[in-house]
């Protein structure tokens, strides 16, 4: 992630290797087991708790994602020796073949350490939003943070920086880390100082539809703090339209307000919960998860509802003021979006020429200038799906989105639609940009949606093969 975002293909080779290392060494260690170890794992074949690392996705669901990323491999090798290609053109399919091993890698991590891992990246997006913000305010250099007034931390692309942060915010919405989905204001702050006009777009869609799940679970306190969290986000970006420092304190002060303010209502959802199941005589442990849980679940549903008509106010009426504030911004960005179109129907106009095998990959910067329809200069053609149709050929984003779809259907019904969400903001934001050149946000989108099965000899499960 701190090599540029994984454009350049050394550092996701190196992820790749280390990938696929670790793999082998799990699967090497349970073929190595020991028969005590192995007590009752493999004895017991008929008992759900004697083969728990089969709970949930099982065969070919599990290793959908690493079988295309191998076959697009393949295809993009396939296409280097059709057009008889340097060798340095492979690299481009060893990043596939990093990504199929991260993949592989992923199918094997048990659920719990997928949420724990999540979350760890959660407060990293949180800890580079934060430096993203003192970086728009100039307390950091500018060289590698900053473009043209636009935050460009990681990637030093603005947009893809914002599609960056928007997945990130998304997934702390999931987090059952009351802090981390407090502190959603930073990541969203951040997203709107890269000023990318589509992914904040495509956010504020997917935000609708996560406050929608929330109040359909009857999760009001999630729902009412992503109305908060965005709404604080836009005051603060308001702010730092106006003076810059203000915008920082204002985000920081809110950071705060809103951790210490969940950490409050959960306290008080807790108790409440515990009151009502000793009067209800039920003998569960804990405090409920489930905001309705608890009582007064109607009052806390029109508070929810009434903040998110003043998020939704509020992004409104931001539109308006950056229109007025920033007319060269939103013209520019009209202009970038025609561009684009431009750049689709030129890759289109390459592509029909050898549609099974492509151009080859990195040959669109060298064979554009000869199909051109408008002056513009791009290394990387904007839709990453017809990028990798010219890399590889047509088979190619086919085979992909088949299999991001299956995989964020999968992710649905294993009950994590946020993480599915975070995933189709992704693939949607990455029809008119490059972003899946950067394979960080790859990498991202890859450990949300796997299909995990817990194996035995795990952290997940060690404890009970132990104890048998």
């Amino acid at each position: 992630m701190l090599a540029q975002g994984g454009f350049y293909p050394v550092p996701v080779m190196i992820a790749g290797i280390v990938s696929l290392i670790v793999a082998l060494m799990r699967v090497i260690r349970f073929r190595m087991a020991t028969p005590r170890e192995l007590h009752g794992v493999r004895g017991l074949k008929k008992t759900a708790e004697a083969r728990p690392w089969e709970e949930g996705p099982r065969g070919i669901c599990v290793v959908v994602l690493p079988l295309a990323f191998a076959l697009i491999v393949f295809l993009e090798a396939a296409s280097v020796w059709v057009h008889g290609l340097g060798a340095d053109r492979l690299s481009y399919a060893a990043c596939w073949a990093s990504l199929a091993a991260f993949a592989w890698l992923c199918a094997g991590m048990p659920n719990e350490q997928k949420a724990r891992a999540i979350d760890g990246l959660g407060w990293f997006v949180v800890v580079m939003a934060a430096v993203g913000a003192l970086a728009a305010v100039g307390v950091l250099p500018s060289a590698g943070t900053m473009a043209a007034g636009r935050l460009c931390i990681l990637f030093e692309y603005s947009n893809a920086t914002g599609i960056w942060f928007a997945m990130g915010s998304i997934v702390l919405m999931a987090s059952e880390d009351d802090r981390l989905r407090a502190l959603a204001i930073v990541p969203f702050f951040a997203l709107l100082a890269t000023k990318s006009v589509g992914a904040i777009v495509v956010t504020a869609l997917a935000l609708a539809v996560t406050a929608a799940l929330f109040l359909r679970r009857r999760e009001e306190v999630r729902a009412g703090g992503l109305a908060a969290s965005w709404l604080g986000a836009l005051v603060s970006f308001a702010a730092y339209l106006w003076v810059p420092v203000a915008g920082v304190v204002v985000v920081g002060l809110g950071a705060v307000l809103m951790v210490r303010e969940a950490l409050r209502v959960r306290g008080a959802l807790c108790r409440s919960s515990r009151e009502e199941k000793r009067r209800s005589k039920r003998a569960s442990r804990g405090c409920s998860r489930r905001d309705g849980s608890a009582g007064g679940w109607k009052s806390r549903y029109w508070a929810a509802r009434v903040l998110i008509l003043a998020a939704v106010g509020a992004t409104l009426v931001c539109v308006v003021v950056v229109l007025a504030a920033e007319p060269a911004r939103w013209a520019q960005a009209q202009e970038t979006f025609a561009e684009r179109l431009v750049q689709m129907g030129d890759g289109l106009t390459l592509l029909m020429a050898q549609p099974w095998s492509g151009i080859g990959p990195g040959q669109w910067a060298e064979l554009y200038p000869m199909v051109q329809t408008s002056d513009y200069i791009a290394a990387v053609n904007h839709c990453s799906y017809m990028q990798m149709a010219l890399d590889g050929g047509i088979i190619v984003p086919v085979v992909y989105v088949a299999a991001l779809v299956t995989s964020v259907v999968l992710c649905m019904k294993q009950g994590h639609p946020l993480w599915a969400l975070a995933v189709v903001t992704l693939l949607v934001h990455s029809v008119f940009d490059f972003d899946l050149s950067f394979f960080a946000l790859q990498f991202f989108a890859v450990l949300l949606v796997s299909s995990c099965r817990e194996w035995p000899l795990s952290g997940a499960t060690g404890e009970g093969i132990d104890a048998k």
